[in-house]
């Protein structure tokens, strides 16, 4: 009986495979076959994995190649998908994975193919009991203790980081997008302590174009009788124009004590009017600057601008280290973005440890305790 060459070669690589053995590059190009192989790193950095986690890497398998045929990656060996991830125990956490490789599909058109997964790790949490809760609740405070350095800002909520952006129902959050008056109002009054924001709370205001049934009447009738912000001299808020950058940063700063810094900026002459405002704001480290030379004070405020902004104002900010899966994810936050995570940050409530630039996330979902019916919903 004759055997054909490609018959060897497939009793060889048969013969590899249950030996756990590779083949010479050349092999696998003469075979026609494409080698499917797997890879897991961790998340953020790209370091390697304990073992406990490569335990659970899929086979590598061998296909027919053909242009048509299409391969999808395997899910982790012997683990089930729980709340959207697969977990692995280790003794001071667990590694989870969302499911999601470096390519959802490719196709069996090359010699060999690798699928990566990237794994994240989340750290042992404190006992759900009231004495854990105090106790880091105390170590956030501590953190944010003026006497280190941190200056807070008044009547805002710096210890809570709930959500204060949301996206549309598309899948999108807009970085780009320009933000209007009533809008940028609305997020400061959601970000007020709640003591503060009972006192000055009134659905009423002076103004000639908000009226009862507006969805944001409360929020600029509250934020206006606590003069963290005015109208126009004609008597109209003009909730529904966009905000300029002048105007945004005269209000985030009245939150913050003055502080001074030299401007250079060609379209901020000495009598502009939000000259001391800009200013501090650059003091703080609040602006992202993305043309040199000039500020752009009449230019509308984006969403990414504004929640940069904030975050600093806060001390919050997370990087891939410190994220805990189930975060929110926008199809256009792309990660190469100056804003992606400062986006992630504002749209996500969350527990967490440490401040900002070393903030590492416990669990997600935080809910602002605040009654909405109350305070933001309008007049039916």
């Amino acid at each position: 009986m004759r055997i054909k060459k490609n018959q060897i070669i497939a009793y060889i690589l048969l013969l590899g495979f249950l030996l756990g053995l590779g083949l010479p590059n050349d092999a696998l190009a003469d075979s026609g076959l494409t080698n499917v192989t797997y890879r897991y790193l961790r998340a953020g950095d790209s370091s390697d994995l304990p073992q406990e986690v490569l335990n659970h890497l899929p086979l590598s398998r061998h296909f027919d190649r053909d242009r048509g045929l299409m391969i999808t990656p395997e899910p982790p060996l012997d683990l089930e998908k729980k709340g959207g991830y697969y977990e692995v125990q280790v003794e001071n956490g667990a590694w989870l994975f969302d499911g999601k490789y470096n390519e959802e599909y490719t196709y069996a058109d090359r010699d060999k193919v690798e699928f990566i997964g990237y794994w994240t790790f989340v750290p042992k949490a404190f006992e759900p009991d009231q004495a854990a809760a105090k106790a880091k609740k105390e170590s956030q405070v501590q953190a944010l203790d003026p006497a280190l350095g941190i200056v807070l800002p008044k009547d805002l909520n710096s210890l809570d980081h709930y959500q204060y952006i949301y996206g549309y129902p598309d899948g999108t959050i807009r970085p780009l997008a320009k933000l209007t008056r009533a809008e940028v109002t609305t997020i400061f009054y959601r970000l007020l302590i709640d003591k503060k924001r009972d006192a000055i709370f009134t659905k009423t205001n002076g103004f000639t174009d908000v009226s009862e049934k507006d969805w944001y009447n409360k929020a600029v009738s509250s934020m206006t009788k606590g003069n963290y912000l005015s109208g126009y001299k004609d008597g109209r808020f003009l909730g529904e124009r966009t905000m300029t950058r002048a105007e945004f940063f005269a209000l985030a700063t009245r939150f913050l004590p003055e502080k001074s810094s030299e401007l250079t900026f060609s379209d901020v002459p000495n009598n502009h009017w939000a000259r001391k405002a800009i200013a501090s704001a650059m003091a703080y480290g609040l602006v992202n600057e993305q043309t040199k030379g000039s500020f752009r004070p009449e230019a509308s405020i984006t969403r990414a601008e504004a929640v940069y902004a904030i975050n600093r104002m806060l001390h919050r900010g997370v990087d891939a280290l410190g994220l805990y899966p189930g975060y929110q994810k926008w199809r256009d936050n792309p990660e190469d973005a100056w804003y992606y995570y400062d986006i992630i940050e504002a749209s996500t409530g969350h527990t967490y440890s440490g401040v900002y630039p070393n903030e590492r996330w416990n669990t997600v979902g935080l809910e602002h305790k605040y009654d909405v019916e109350k305070y933001e919903r309008s007049e039916k």
